[in-house]
């Protein structure tokens, strides 16, 4: 099943409270790592959105996009 939702979509009511609980019991270090993480993952979610709009404003007779591009290398 797939999830439609976008990246600006706010998660569920209660979701941070949930989380928050949840992660009081852990080791500190554990969260810091879950934190980084998800850092790591809104970075990364937010390029591939920045690829998929180019991708999505190209004109089908652009070639300029390929692969190296979701690398996050420009070659343009």
């Amino acid at each position: 099943m797939s999830d439609d939702r976008g990246a600006t979509e706010k998660p569920a009511p209660g979701f941070w409270r949930k989380l928050m609980l949840a992660l009081e019991g852990m080791d500190e270090s554990c969260v810091a790592d879950l934190e980084s993480r998800i850092r790591m993952l809104e970075v990364e979610v937010a390029r591939l959105g920045d690829i998929e709009r180019r991708r999505g404003s190209a004109s089908p007779h652009d070639a300029t996009w390929s692969a190296s591009d979701a690398s996050g290398s420009m070659t343009s």
